[in-house]
């Protein structure tokens, strides 16, 4: 579980070094799905 989160955050941190500004809600949004999904 704790995996699938690290990965979550790489992608989440790696596509904002990028400087993709507006994809960030988009991002937040998957970030989130993936969060619940490995809570659950």
């Amino acid at each position: 579980m704790r995996f699938l989160l690290r990965v979550s955050f790489f992608r989440l941190f790696g596509l904002l070094k990028k400087g993709i500004l507006p994809f960030r809600k988009k991002i937040k949004q998957q970030v989130e799905m993936d969060l619940i999904q490995v809570l659950i």
